[in-house]
């Protein structure tokens, strides 16, 4: 199947795989029909708040942008409020990487328009999570290369030298931006701790991720350190970040459609929502 995606002469094969490819693979293991060691396996996690969170401002700024009106009531894209309080996020990392199905947590009572709370899980679901986190972990353990988008810059530099690239090859240009969302830092608690209490077995995981992005980059460094004063991440970051400002990010609001990527370079955070937003962020901040 891999050798099906390369072309003759091609230098690297690159795919998004299952992760069946992963658990089975120990030492001598296969995986994409090549052995182990002749695949890199490379992963990159993003905060799981920050994830959901710029879900919800991506899917009303495309919404606005497209001409739709504004959700309707009770919809949870109606009020960040009402998004903090579904109790249908998925914890991804949980599912994915554990290997598992975790049914989320049902609302009690009827409709979006009521206030709800989670059901707590039962004893099983609960066994049954901490299961997969654990099992996340271990299959995060099994990456060559790990990262976060808190740290994109440096995993994109590890990146190329797992693969003997120059640094120059990972430059890159921002898509689907919403321009001027708010961060996680700037909402009040009462959408980000809800958050994070429904994303909490992603939230441990990330943590796991973060754990491992930074041993790799200590190890990194390890391995430079022989080579100079210029080989350490240090160095090479400076190096990188003078290519990225080289890199034009300016967003023109067009369609693109790059490597199956489709959508605009940029989006407009929707009005509606920036002044919710405000409002919520005055309120907290005057208490």
């Amino acid at each position: 199947w891999l050798a099906g995606c390369c072309r003759p002469g091609c230098d690297v094969c690159a795919e998004h795989v299952s992760l069946g490819c992963i658990w089975p693979a120990r030492p001598g293991g296969h995986c994409l029909g090549r052995p182990r060691a002749e695949v890199m396996l490379v992963t990159l996690l993003r905060e799981p708040v920050d994830k959901l969170l710029g879900k919800y401002y991506f899917l009303r700024s495309r919404r606005a942008d497209s001409g739709k009106g504004a959700p309707e009531r009770g919809d949870p894209l109606a009020s960040l409020e009402l998004w903090a309080d579904d109790c249908r996020h998925q914890n991804e990392y949980a599912q994915i990487l554990g290997n598992a199905e975790l049914p989320s947590a049902p609302p009690l009572g009827e409709g979006f328009a009521c206030k709800r709370e989670c059901a707590p899980p039962s004893a099983a679901q609960a066994a049954a999570t901490r299961a997969a986190i654990e099992r996340a972990k271990a299959t995060l353990d099994e990456f060559d290369v790990v990262g976060t988008t808190e740290g994109f810059d440096r995993f994109m530099v590890r990146v190329a030298h797992a693969m003997g690239w120059d640094i120059g090859r990972v430059a890159y240009r921002r898509l689907k931006t919403v321009v001027g969302r708010p961060t996680v830092g700037d909402h009040p608690p009462r959408v980000a701790d809800a958050l994070a209490r429904a994303l909490a077995p992603d939230v441990e995981i990330h943590a796991h991720a973060v754990a491992l992005a930074d041993a790799q980059e200590r190890a990194f460094d390890a391995r430079a350190a022989p080579f100079g004063p210029g080989a350490p991440l240090s160095a090479q970051m400076q190096a990188f970040e003078r290519l990225q400002a080289q890199v034009n990010q300016s967003c023109e609001y067009g369609n693109v459609n790059m490597g199956g990527l489709i959508g605009q370079d940029c989006y407009t955070m929707d009005a509606g929502e920036s002044a919710q937003w405000s409002v919520m962020s005055a309120a907290a901040a005057s208490r």
